[in-house]
């Protein structure tokens, strides 16, 4: 009986797509589970926590969007030589997507508008109170969380699909 010989084009292929899935998911689960708990409870003003929580945010943001990239590129390698257009990939797929759109959203949608907050938290003139009032400093990092929850829920789907 003869073995087979493994692909390991195949084999790489796969395994950074499936790899570039898990840091996002593992990292969104240490970002709800632990980071942002533990920063909700502590001891800090609230400005100072929407400071370390918009830099912890933007850091994984620019993880995410390298992971977005070699999504993009397995996904489009796996297409184009292996899979047909199931159901089952369709729904992979569109998880993938919905990911790449929220993590899009949050780097050019709520973290502008985090830099702005931060930027008014920070000026300490008494006349930056009325701006700092306008801008409710507790909204922003919710905000981020729920479409992090979001993208959490696309990338467990897109696991369960792969």
């Amino acid at each position: 009986m003869e073995t087979p010989v493994p692909n390991f084009y195949f084999m790489g292929i796969q395994f950074f797509h499936l790899l570039a899935l898990a840091v996002w998911v593992g990292g969104i689960v240490v970002l709800r589970c632990i980071v942002f708990p533990t920063l909700l409870h502590s001891t800090r003003p609230p400005q100072s926590v929407v400071l370390v929580l918009r830099e912890v945010y933007r850091k994984f943001y620019k993880i995410t969007l390298f992971c977005a990239v070699v999504l993009i590129a397995t996904g489009l390698i796996k297409f184009m030589t292996w899979e047909n257009l199931t159901p089952w990939n369709a729904i992979r797929y569109l998880a993938i997507f919905g990911m790449i759109g929220i993590s899009l959203y949050v780097c050019y949608g709520v973290f502008p508008r985090m830099d702005k907050t931060s930027a008014v938290v920070s000026k300490s003139a008494p006349e930056n109170t009325r701006e700092l009032q306008s801008v409710d400093i507790n909204d922003l990092p919710f905000l981020a969380d729920w479409l992090t929850m979001g993208s959490l829920i696309c990338g467990m789907t897109a696991l369960l699909m792969a």
